[in-house]
């Protein structure tokens, strides 16, 4: 590996790579406030996105489209129970819910839908 003979370039890359480790210090206190914010996964908007990917089946007959998405219809209602079963949950402890038919309209006219 070549080395910098330059003493300006030596000392500019001195400084950047204490800048970064200030930030990367910095970023590593941070680090329990953002755990909040992990991302789950979304197994309605899943099962709404494979319901929807199936729809062209319906072009070639109707027997065709409700064979294509008998298989995932099952995967929508287990959602759907699961969510109910989370707000129960979460009234019952006394937070705040979001309404099922909520989610699942949100799930339709999510962006990664729109991209289909």
């Amino acid at each position: 590996m070549a080395k910098a003979q330059n003493p300006k370039t030596v000392e500019a890359y001195a400084n950047a790579i204490s800048k970064l480790k200030k930030e990367i210090a910095t970023l590593g206190q941070n680090a329990p406030a953002l755990q909040p914010m992990k991302r789950q996964f979304d197994g309605l908007g899943n099962s709404i996105n494979m319901i929807t990917r199936d729809l062209p089946a319906f072009t070639f007959s109707a027997q065709t489209g409700f064979m294509a998405i008998s298989n995932n219809i099952p995967m929508l209602a287990d959602e759907i129970a699961r969510l109910t079963a989370r707000n129960k949950e979460l009234l019952a402890s006394g937070q705040q819910t979001k309404p099922v038919w909520k989610q699942v309209l949100g799930s339709l006219f999510s962006w990664q839908l729109e991209l289909r």
